[in-house]
């Protein structure tokens, strides 16, 4: 297949995602598999993958630098993460992409997603069939992308050092709240902050807060995005650290979403935000230069130096060239041809 092939291929099965029969006998399959998974947050997955990776146009757009025809093709080893449904589409897609040969080790905990979208592939275009095979055990590969924990990533760095690798750690994305942030800007950056349940790397996990700007506003605002605590995973995290706070008498605000806590770590659990408050850009420049290694995104309405931001309302759908950890994985795959 050339490049030109595959791309059509991808961008019928974006149009057969948006139309999918089979996403109803599916979705249950996918939420008994992970109980963070939901009909919504599962079609919302698959509709940003069929919208933001599988247009036609965005693909040719997104190949047209690289110049893939003539690759010589690997066997490349996926170890997918299943924190987000689906999540390991992006990987999928460049690798096949780009030629090569994939060997999928799903998450036990979105293994049925994946399956489902590599089945409707392969009924599009039979040829993808050969080139994908799914494991159990990472062997007989020239390449790794692994996905996983701080301390998954020490093992896969041991395992697979004699291998030509990309191997993720855990990274979270961080928010600057404005002087001038509209009500609107606040009310997108909820999407950022609670989009399946906080679970991904590209969710607000802190926010940097101007001093000037009511925190008891920003969590009237937000309040009304309290449907998440619906969820019974979601809302025994929000009960534990509501529980642990008022016990230890931290400082601490909330509302029906989430608690809104100060701490300088960048990493929350679940159902809890940090914060702090800043009085220039330039210090929070300087926090976030030190961390910029666990950081994935910066959301931000303005720009802010030495870092590319992103809108609010669009962390949780990044574009194809949204490398997770920086790290242009089209370009290690030509490195390995």
């Amino acid at each position: 297949m050339t490049v030109k092939d595959r791309i059509e291929a991808f961008s019928k099965l974006g149009t057969r995602i948006r139309t999918a029969s089979w996403m109803e006998a599916v979705i249950p399959l996918a939420k008994a598999q992970n109980n963070w998974f939901t009909e919504k947050t599962i079609t919302q997955s698959l509709s940003a993958i069929s919208t933001h990776f599988l247009d036609k146009e965005k693909l040719v757009e997104w190949l047209l630098p690289y110049k893939l025809d003539g690759l010589s093709p690997k066997r490349v080893a996926l170890i997918l993460s299943g924190n987000i449904p689906a999540v390991g589409f992006h990987d999928v897609l460049c690798v096949l992409i780009s030629g090569h040969h994939v060997c999928i080790k799903p998450s036990s905990k979105d293994a049925v997603l994946i399956r489902q979208i590599v089945k409707e592939l392969i009924e599009i275009e039979n040829r993808f069939e050969e080139k994908i095979t799914f494991i159990e055990k990472v062997q007989d590969v020239d390449a790794i992308i692994a996905t996983g924990s701080n301390n998954t990533s020490l093992y896969f760095e041991h395992y697979f050092s004699k291998y030509p690798h990309i191997i993720r750690k855990n990274r979270k994305s961080v928010a600057l709240i404005h002087a001038d942030s509209t009500d609107e800007e606040i009310e997108h950056l909820a999407d950022d902050i609670l989009s399946y349940y906080g679970l991904g790397c590209r969710n607000v996990s802190k926010v940097f807060i101007h001093e000037s700007v009511d925190k008891q506003k920003l969590m009237e605002i937000w309040n009304q995005f309290n449907d998440v605590i619906l969820h019974n995973k979601y809302k025994n995290n929000y009960d534990y650290n509501y529980a642990v706070y008022l016990l230890n008498k931290e400082d601490f605000l909330m509302n029906g979403a989430f608690v809104l806590r100060p701490e300088e770590s960048i990493h929350s659990r679940i159902a809890c935000l940090h914060y702090e408050t800043y009085q220039t850009e330039e210090e929070v420049t300087q926090k976030l230069n030190g961390v910029k290694d666990a950081l994935q995104c910066v959301v931000s309405s303005k720009p802010l130096e030495g870092f590319s931001v992103i809108q609010p309302g669009f962390a949780q759908k990044p574009g194809l060239m949204d490398y997770a950890d920086h790290v242009d994985t089209i370009e290690f795959l030509k490195s390995i041809a």
